[in-house]
């Protein structure tokens, strides 16, 4: 009986992987080439600050974000949306919205009739959701790295004035952290929150919820509102060790919630008159 669980998991894993991917791969071709657009254009702003242009440039142009507003209405010439910043959650969401959903309209009867199980389709659905978060992750990277050939420029950290400046108030460690773990784990946890929103609703509900929350936290600074996490503006770099540790146990935490609840949810949704386990 275990072995069967594991079989028809393992099974049901291969096939969200590769049915996903197939579904989203115009926007996954969308996301590269935006990146790439987003990263020169802001990349023009270092150029006219004359400040040393490497890869890290374009990881903090996309990633800088805004003040809050409660400091942004004391000068409200400087408000904007950070369109660049939202451009990072934009594709992968519209993708984590659609597939589940759609999957379990067109295919979920037909899987339940041969493994009667409905925790072994939506513990395949949390993965999925890891990894085309993980692609996506990578992509967007990959989308500042091509930008970054386009403009012949290096491809360090180290040595950038966007970031260099910055080394007297943090490590490396935590520099890199802020880059490039906490993307991938707010990435994730968002993705979760979509999903959970999804199957509590529908598609059109989880994704107004998720970019509503994103609106907020572009505007709001709340350790609850994730998204702050990656706006560089937004540490406190006299207190990173603990933001790091505190932005971390969040993004964990909502994981955990938005699958347990988003399971609870899916349960009481009926495949025809057959029992589910």
């Amino acid at each position: 009986m275990f072995e069967n669980k594991n079989r028809y998991l393992l099974k049901q894993i291969r096939y969200d992987v590769r049915t996903g991917l197939r579904q989203n791969i115009w926007l996954l071709v969308v996301y590269f080439v935006g990146t790439i657009v987003f990263t020169q254009v802001q990349l023009h702003e270092f150029v006219d600050m004359n400040l040393g242009i490497s890869w890290g440039s374009g990881i903090g142009a996309l990633f800088k974000g805004i003040n809050e507003l409660s400091e942004l209405k004391h000068n409200f010439n400087s408000f904007r949306i950070p369109i660049e910043w939202m451009w990072f959650h934009i594709c992968y969401l519209i993708g984590i919205a659609a597939y589940p959903m759609h999957d379990y309209d067109e295919r979920g009867y037909q899987f339940l009739i041969r493994a009667g199980n409905k925790k072994i389709w939506w513990i395949s659905k949390c993965i999925w959701v890891i990894v085309y978060c993980s692609i996506s992750y990578v992509i967007f990277f990959a989308g500042i790295g091509v930008s970054n050939i386009i403009s012949m420029k290096s491809f360090s950290v180290d040595d950038d004035t966007y970031f260099g400046s910055l080394y007297s108030y943090i490590s490396h460690g935590q520099l890199y952290y802020i880059i490039f773990v906490m993307p991938i784990l707010v990435m994730i946890a968002t993705a979760m929150l979509e999903l959970m929103a999804v199957f509590i609703k529908n598609e059109i509900v989880g994704i107004i919820c998720v970019f509503s929350y994103i609106v907020i936290s572009a505007y709001k600074k709340n350790p609850i509102l994730i998204e702050n996490y990656i706006m560089i503006s937004r540490y406190n770099f006299s207190n990173l060790h603990n933001e790091l540790i505190v932005g971390t146990f969040i993004c964990v935490i909502v994981i955990f919630v938005s699958a347990v609840v988003g399971y609870m949810n899916f349960k009481k949704k009926e495949w025809g008159n057959h029992k589910c386990i």
